[in-house]
């Protein structure tokens, strides 16, 4: 599948945010010498599986190390594919970011409020010198008969 803007896809949990940040240092490298080619940002959408896997947090850790100038949206919808995300995964997300190196924003209400997203994801691309994580606070399977449960991890709605 082609997508214009998209240029990974992967299927490891967790090996996108390493691809992301590694695109996004290589960005900021060639941004460094050729600084009217590259005046785009990266972006990586993770969801809450992602997150949990150390290939992850490696990629985290090194981002916020290097000031890695990418943006995460993270699909915080608190379901895994074997139920609610606390069955395995407690700490909290948000702190860990912040303790990495990297500006954290919150959209509070991803089902449903499209100019909070805008306004949120405008303010992330201002974030110079540091990657930015966007925390999207959803519903897994919203407005379905699926809504809020692992069933809706996918299954056809």
């Amino acid at each position: 599948y082609l997508t214009p803007g998209v240029e990974v896809t992967t299927g490891p949990v967790g090996q996108g945010i390493a691809n992301g940040g590694g695109m996004s240092l290589m960005h900021q490298h060639l941004r460094a010498m050729f600084p009217s080619l590259f005046t785009h940002r990266i972006f990586c959408f993770a969801g809450d599986g992602c997150l949990q896997e150390g290939v992850a947090l490696e990629a985290i850790s090194v981002g916020g190390h290097w000031g890695s100038e990418m943006v995460l949206i993270w699909d915080d919808n608190k379901i895994s594919i074997d139920g609610s995300t606390d069955l395995s995964f407690t700490e909290d997300v948000p702190a860990k970011f912040r303790a990495c190196g990297w500006e954290v924003l919150t959209v509070h209400h991803g089902d449903t409020d499209l100019d909070e997203i805008r306004r949120v994801l405008a303010q992330a691309v201002e974030v110079k010198g540091k990657p930015v994580m966007v925390q999207l606070k959803t519903t897994i399977g919203y407005g379905s008969a699926l809504a809020g449960s692992e069933k809706g991890h996918g299954s056809p709605l």
